[in-house]
């Protein structure tokens, strides 16, 4: 018999949210993965390396990041 497995879902952020827009993808994103069951990490408005391109969302989950 398989282990039932806890569902967490962890937000880091690199920056605040300021737009409104973005606020609302990231509930509704978290509200649709808690609706499917999904433990995943969401990572937020960070800069990855040394670039300077802003990455807004990236979801990471057991099976695929994206």
């Amino acid at each position: 018999m398989q282990k039932p497995t806890k569902l967490t879902i962890d937000i880091y952020f690199g920056e605040r949210i300021e737009e409104s827009s973005e606020k609302e993808f990231l509930r509704k994103l978290a509200s649709d993965l808690a609706y499917r069951s999904v433990t995943c990490l969401i990572f937020a408005n960070f800069f990855p390396g040394k670039t300077r391109s802003q990455v807004d969302f990236l979801v990471v989950t057991p099976t695929r990041a994206c």
